[in-house]
């Protein structure tokens, strides 16, 4: 259980992680990024999500696994390595994978939980966001399988 922290909820339906941030895309970049997204070939995984903590900056209570597996960074990797055909750059930050939990939030203690969850990833999608609201919502564009 988290503690007390007075921030704003992810709602269940919009928990995510992110593998790369491409901000607003227009129609012009779409079937770029889509046909991308269908090049990318690796097997699926297992995520194990222990560990809780907070960002001071932008106030984010946030879950993720305390062991990023080699997998996932492969699925970013590839994912990138296509995307950059179409003119998006990455992030120059390491990459932090995590589930964002609640936003506005006060600071609470990281701490590690006692049974974490397993996450088997079978897919990756395309995700829209609705940020004009106080939470911000999600919708899936387009899915595609992991698998090689």
């Amino acid at each position: 259980m988290i503690p007390a922290h007075g921030g704003r909820p992810t709602h269940l339906q919009d928990l995510h992680i992110t593998l790369g941030f491409l901000g607003q895309v227009g129609p012009d970049r779409y079937d770029c990024l889509t046909e991308a997204a269908e090049r990318v070939r690796t097997p699926p995984f297992t995520l194990l999500i222990d560990s809780v903590g907070h960002w001071r900056r932008p106030r984010l209570i946030w879950t993720g696994p305390s062991q990023v597996p080699a997998a996932l960074e492969g699925l970013v990797h590839a994912l990138w390595n296509e995307l950059r055909g179409c003119g998006f750059k990455p992030e120059t930050r390491h990459y932090r994978p995590h589930v964002t939990l609640a936003r506005k939030a006060g600071a609470v203690t990281a701490f590690e939980l006692e049974k974490g969850v397993t996450w088997d990833v079978r897919a990756f999608s395309l995700i829209t966001s609705d940020s004009g609201k106080k939470v911000p919502r999600y919708r899936v564009l387009k899915k595609w399988p992991l698998g090689l």
